[in-house]
């Protein structure tokens, strides 16, 4: 790089830098835009969640927990890839349907566009998904508890322990596919059957590398759709090989990836 030349740039940068902020406590400029809001429920629901006989149960516990007293912190914790936030995202839509709160969001942005968005709202559901660390909720802009008796949250994890030290009353661990759930989500996802074909061999095989986890049956099953023989197989190869897959921890976030870039 050209050393020099940043060096130049900056020292412009900092002139119009300075020269900006005069402009602005001098000038009364009107507002041309506005930091836009949390984004709602409503908009970022899943369309590859499908119900299976854990999710279903997942789903029942939570629902029980939101709508029971005494509850306004539950925890939904498991391995990357079982499909936490997906089920999250459900529930909230399905809680906003069935109007039990007046608002659902996903905490993402500041904590001030969080703390407005609850302004007036007298039961509201937040959702903090792949919270990884204890945080006090009052610290980000959430009235909570006493506070705001209409406020639940609803944390999604990779670790129980997360749970426990955020004083969760209710704990929900959501189970692996069934295998036949997974071959069913892989080939509808796949565009492959259960047709005596070579391909649709290398596909069963494939889809059982997945160890049954909806997210990376969905994500490898959408990764091969339409590929050759050849393909397939050497996905297939690769996945095998791959030391990493060894660890279901690692494979959540590695499959992905790892066929998308290599095919």
């Amino acid at each position: 790089p050209n050393w020099g030349w940043r060096y130049c740039l900056s020292k412009k940068l900092a002139k119009k830098t300075l020269l900006i902020s005069e402009l602005l406590e001098t000038c009364n400029f009107s507002p041309i835009g506005r930091r836009a809001p949390l984004q709602g429920i409503e908009f970022i629901t899943s369309k590859d969640f499908r119900d299976s006989e854990s999710s279903k149960s997942a789903f029942i516990g939570i629902m029980e927990a939101i709508n029971a007293k005494g509850v306004n912190m539950i925890g939904l914790y498991g391995k990357p890839g079982v499909g936490k936030t997906t089920l999250a995202k459900e529930v909230g839509k399905h809680a906003l349907e069935q109007k039990l709160f007046d608002k659902v969001v996903i905490q993402e942005g500041k904590a001030e566009e969080l703390f407005r968005s609850m302004q007036g709202v007298n039961k509201i559901l937040v959702i903090f998904d792949d919270v990884w660390e204890e945080f006090e909720p009052e610290t980000i802009g959430i009235p909570f508890g006493v506070a705001h008796e209409g406020c639940k949250i609803l944390l999604t994890t990779r670790h129980q322990q997360v749970c426990t030290i955020m004083n969760c009353q209710k704990k929900i661990q959501p189970a692996i596919l069934s295998k036949v759930e997974a071959w069913t989500s892989f080939k509808d996802n796949a565009g492959v059957d259960d047709g005596p074909s070579s391909l649709n061999g290398v596909a069963k095989e494939v889809a059982r590398e997945c160890k049954c986890l909806p997210l990376a049956l969905v994500t490898v099953a959408k990764a091969l759709k339409g590929e050759s023989l050849d393909g397939w197989r050497a996905a297939n190869q690769r996945l095998k090989d791959s030391r990493h897959l060894d660890n279901e921890e690692v494979f959540g976030n590695f499959v992905g990836w790892f066929l998308i870039g290599t095919l």
